[in-house]
């Protein structure tokens, strides 16, 4: 794949709360794939509390975006490690299987990284049974409608993984 860097800027609206200082994010590395016309947003350097940073990634993912930013934490251990950049690709719900790792916001407003391990419907609506690969319990079920995007690939020392099946 071909990267091709440009500056972007990207009037962004989000809840009026957030409206003061998020107006317009300009990223210096934001990459589009040869062809495609798709941007990564770059949130690596951010810089921002957890909510507004849900606030922008869900509004990118949303808008067809994928992003970019670094992995906190050691739940997908062995796979994701704290420090690895990993890429987000905004998808349609009804093409998620099981075994693919979800960006997805639970119910207490955190952006979480995590397997999903089974699918079910319940009253005609699909819900999705996540868990992260360093845990021994499933974190739950939750709904399509929390899923904003799905881990396409990530970067670990210099050496990109590609998740695409």
């Amino acid at each position: 794949q071909t990267f091709c860097k440009r500056i972007v800027c990207f009037q962004l609206f989000i809840n009026r709360s957030w409206r003061q200082t998020l107006n317009t994010i300009t990223t210096e590395n934001t990459e589009i794939f040869g062809g495609i016309g798709v941007g990564i947003f770059n949130l690596t350097k951010l810089g921002s509390s957890p909510e507004v940073f849900t606030e922008i990634s869900k509004s990118l993912l949303l808008a067809g975006y994928s992003i970019r930013f670094n992995a906190v934490g050691d739940s997908m251990l062995p796979l994701l490690r704290d420090g690895d950049l990993v890429i987000v690709e905004a998808i349609k719900t009804d093409r998620l299987r099981n075994g693919e790792i979800v960006y997805y916001q639970n119910d207490q407003g955190h952006c979480l990284l995590h397997r999903i391990i089974r699918q079910r419907t319940i009253t005609g609506r699909l819900e999705l049974q996540v868990q992260a690969d360093n845990n021994l319990k499933p974190d739950g079920w939750i709904s399509v409608e929390q899923v904003m995007g799905r881990l396409n690939r990530f970067c670990r020392n210099g050496e990109w993984v590609c998740l695409e099946s």
